[in-house]
Order: structure tokens, then C-alpha cells, then sequence
């Protein structure tokens, strides 16, 4: 589909469609040439039907450069990743939080975004109140993945159909106490037994109680034939006995 022409280069905008969604493209595909065309990936929270061209330009115009640093002098950077939107400054990323837009941020603001410590950068998460059993704060933070509530080392996500902005303290502990429960063995499991050599007498009994038979001929209580004799010793059984006199 093509949305327009482009202002800088004079070369169409298309809308096309690939494996992994929909995408904008500066330019027809030339399969002589060298480098592919610049392409930016369609957002997947803007409907399709909406395409314009005024998006699809702001879409192309990523990578964006902001300007040299006042400190480094090194080119200050925004773009967006697989993990959303971000700013490259001398080999170190920095996230561009939801208040801000990757197409509109600003040199100075991201200076500003790239000079907080560590312990302040991303958002601070909105706390729901004191988890009943400890007292506690339960948190809801945003991650890579969603949103999400936090409570000691407990981490359980925030479904789909729950709105985090609305969420309540109420809402977030039965979350937090499925996780736990899938993180808590389950009581039916024997535990093993803590004496070494009771387990090993337990386990010598067991293979006494199931040992096979050994293969072959089942064998009986009669007692083996004696084998046969062989020589002079057979010879003179077989002779008949001689009879004595007065027999």
C-alpha cells in the first residue's frame, strides 16, 4: 500500500506486509542492490486501517539523532528496540519512560534522563499498602514483560483483564498467594529420611523383598543321584556275586 511520497528522498512510502507484522518501507525493494531499503516495524497498538503517512515518516525517521553530548561530545541517540523505547549515549542504553516519546524527547531532556543514578532510573513502581500477614509494601511495578506486584521476593503478574491503573491492595494478594502456593512443594511428598543408614537398611530390605529368582530349573529338596561309576570300579559291580558253598 502506498501511503505517500517522502519529502526528503522523493521516493514512496509503502506499507507492507511481512512473517513478524506489518511495516513501513522507504522505497521499492531492488533485488540488485546491495543494503535492503530502511524499514521501521509497524506499532502493534496502532490500528493498520489508521496508516497514514504522516506516522509512517515519524516511524522511518528512527534511529534519531538528538545531538552530541555537552559533556562527551559522543552523538546522543533514541530509537526503539525490542524492549521499547530507549536512548544510546557512548555504549550505554537508557529507557525512555511512558511520560515521554521517542519521536518528540529532546536533547536536553535526554541528558537529563541519561545523568540519573541507577537507584532512580525507571519508575519507582506505585505502592498498594502493607501486606497483612508482615506488613510489608506491595508494589506494582512495570517490567519487560507487563506489569507486575512485588512483595519481598514474590513476583506475580498482573493479568490481562485487570486494569493496573485501577488495581487495589484487595486485587494484588491473591495474585501474590498463587505464586507463593506454586512456589511452595506440596504437602503430600514423604520427606526423606534424615538418618543415613536407616535409609540404606530401608533400602537393602526392599531389594531382599523384591529380588527376582534366579533363571533356570526351579530347584527341589531331593537329594542329586550319585553320578555313575567308571572303570574297574564299574566292572566289578557288574559281575554277579559268586556263591558259596552250601548255597
Amino acid at each position: 500500500m502506498n501511503l505517500g511520497k517522502d519529502p526528503d528522498s522523493g521516493l514512496d512510502v509503502l506499507l507492507m506486509r511481512g512473517p513478524y507484522g506489518y511495516y513501513v518501507q522507504l522505497g521499492p525493494t531492488d533485488p540488485k542492490a546491495e543494503a535492503k531499503p530502511k524499514r521501521a516495524a509497524w506499532p502493534k497498538n496502532t490500528p493498520v486501517v489508521a496508516a497514514d503517512l504522516a506516522t509512517a515518516l515519524k516511524l522511518l525517521a528512527l534511529p534519531r539523532q538528538l545531538g552530541p553530548h555537552p559533556e562527551t561530545g559522543k552523538m546522543v541517540e533514541a530509537n526503539v528496540g525490542p524492549f521499547g523505547p530507549y536512548i544510546r549515549h557512548d555504549g550505554s542504553y537508557k529507557s525512555i519512560p511512558k511520560s515521554d516519546s521517542v519521536y518528540d524527547i529532546a536533547l536536553p531532556r535526554a541528558v537529563e534522563l541519561l545523568a540519573m543514578p541507577k537507584a532512580e532510573r525507571g519508575a519507582p513502581g506505585k505502592r498498594l499498602g502493607p501486606h497483612p500477614q508482615d506488613q510489608q509494601p506491595v508494589v506494582l511495578l512495570s517490567g519487560r514483560y507487563g506489569p507486575y506486584v512485588k512483595h519481598g521476593r514474590i513476583n506475580a503478574t498482573v493479568p490481562k483483564d485487570y486494569d493496573p491503573a485501577s488495581l487495589t491492595l484487595e486485587q494484588a494478594l491473591p495474585l501474590l498467594a498463587a505464586k507463593q502456593a506454586k512456589r511452595t512443594p506440596g504437602k503430600g511428598a514423604k520427606p526423606r529420611p534424615s538418618n543415613p543408614a536407616a535409609g540404606t537398611e530401608g533400602r537393602r530390605d526392599a531389594v531382599a523383598v523384591t529380588k527376582k529368582p534366579a533363571r533356570g530349573r526351579p530347584q527341589t529338596s531331593r537329594a542329586r543321584p550319585a553320578p555313575p561309576q567308571r572303570g574297574a570300579a564299574a566292572r566289578a559291580a557288574a559281575r554277579p556275586a559268586k556263591r558259596r558253598r552250601g548255597d
